[in-house]
């Protein structure tokens, strides 16, 4: 009987070490296959760097990474400011926020570009693969960020041991991302994905399949969320204490997916910058028309350095 029990925990041992070795293998190659969570590394690394002085940061999701020219940005400002493209794709304004505790101490302007839907979400919690992946790239939370989190993200708080096994399922993604980019028949430029000032990877000015995406969203229908703004609000209290100037920049809608109605546009937009009087709300929603578009959301190259330009025009 005790040899057979000796057995049976040698054996279960052998199978705990295969596995906890193989979630620790998976963890590693996803750190170097290519996947869409690997802006995080660029980001991560570039606010630690000592080195860099960027005084203008631009945030926000894939239509920021398509339509966000960091150089154009420099060159129409005052003293040919140096700025970085810190977007990634998904991010939401909760992801991008978490950044901020971390910033440059050259920092003087955060540009800040969501979807205008994101109005009408409360605050969106930081998904779980996010989180890990932010970790896995090195990432820290601090108690500055409680200042205007509520809630950070309890993947930070959890040990090496359940991270690994959280993750086990991030090298499929990474693998799907891979062929998702096969099966999407568009040419890429993968060498600009972790560029600092505009990573805009598409080669072609329009999708072979445009527009490529359904519509998703009536933005006729939004509401505007009152968490949504008081979340903004922190931030900007926030960034304030530091030097740092807030715009909120609401993205470019195309116009062959979505026609707003201006009446409840406008009755939107003027509520917003009723309820965040001090920030500095642009709307560009309408600023870019269809030929502009790559796709049925992000800009081409000539949207991107038309927004550039524009965005440039609020930098003081």
């Amino acid at each position: 009987m005790s040899k057979f029990l000796n057995r049976m925990f040698i054996y279960v041992l052998v199978v705990l070490l295969i596995l906890a070795m193989l979630m620790y293998i998976e963890s590693r190659f996803f750190k170097f296959l290519p996947n869409d969570y690997s802006r995080h590394k660029t980001i991560i690394e570039t606010i630690k760097n000592k080195s860099l002085s960027p005084e203008i940061l631009v945030f926000g999701d894939s239509k920021a990474m398509f339509g966000v020219n960091a150089k154009t940005i420099s060159n129409n400002v005052k003293n040919t400011s140096l700025a970085f493209n810190l977007s990634s794709p998904a991010q939401s304004a909760s992801e991008g926020s978490y950044f901020f505790s971390k910033l440059p101490t050259s920092t003087k302007h955060i540009i800040h570009c969501i979807d205008y839907s994101e109005f009408s979400y409360g605050i969106l919690s930081l998904e779980k693969q996010v989180a890990l992946s932010m970790r896995f790239y090195g990432f820290e939370v601090d108690s500055l960020m409680e200042e205007y989190i509520d809630t950070l993200n309890p993947v930070f708080f959890e040990s090496n041991l359940e991270i690994l096994y959280e993750a086990r399922n991030m090298l499929r993604t990474a693998f799907h991302n891979e062929i998702r980019k096969i099966m999407d028949n568009e040419p890429l430029n993968e060498n600009l994905f972790h560029d600092l000032y505009f990573p805009h990877t598409y080669v072609l000015s329009r999708h072979p399949n445009y527009p490529n995406y359904p519509v998703e969203f009536d933005y006729n229908k939004m509401k505007i969320s009152n968490e949504k703004i008081n979340f903004i609000l922190k931030i900007d209290k926030f960034l304030q204490k530091r030097g740092i100037k807030y715009h909120l920049i609401i993205m470019p809608i195309n116009p062959d997916l979505y026609q707003l109605n201006n009446e409840v546009h406008n009755s939107n937009i003027a509520k917003i910058k009723e309820l965040i009087p001090k920030i500095d709300a642009v709307d560009l929603t309408g600023f870019l028309n269809n030929l502009d578009f790559y796709d049925g959301l992000h800009p081409n190259k000539n949207g991107a350095e038309k927004l550039s330009k524009e965005i440039s025009k609020h930098i003081d």
